[in-house]
């Protein structure tokens, strides 16, 4: 088992899918500035490459199921910061909260950049 970490709405959702920013503004300059920085690749899509490179066997790692059912982290509190420097307290003034999932491990994906996992949550 893993643990994995993650910012999240009440609802369950990360920062670049929530719509319950208190700030939408926070939100569209988070996006602006990890989709042009070239560092903060979504993570489907790396997972997909990895699915279609048969990195990752497809029986664990279903495809078309990559973007309802997996989850986007880090697996340690440092890598979150990290992937979030600069914006950790903009997360929590718009109500997002570190959670930590315990994750078998072989529902784990590291990215490229060694900072974000994709991961399947257990029983969620």
């Amino acid at each position: 088992m893993r643990t994995v970490y993650r910012y999240e709405d009440a609802d369950g959702r990360g920062p670049y899918n929530s719509d319950e920013w208190v700030n939408p503004s926070d939100q569209q300059d988070l996006l602006a500035q990890h989709n042009n920085d070239g560092i903060h690749r979504p993570w489907y899509t790396w997972l997909s490459q990895l699915l279609e490179d048969n990195v990752l066997p497809e029986d664990e790692f279903d495809p078309k199921e990559v973007t309802h059912e997996y989850r986007s982290g880090t697996d340690s509190r440092e890598a979150l910061d990290a992937w979030f420097d600069g914006w950790t307290d903009t997360l929590e003034r718009n109500g997002f909260k570190v959670v930590e999932y315990e994750v078998p491990d072989n529902q784990v994906v590291m990215a490229k950049s060694g900072l974000q996992v994709a991961f399947k949550p257990v029983g969620v």
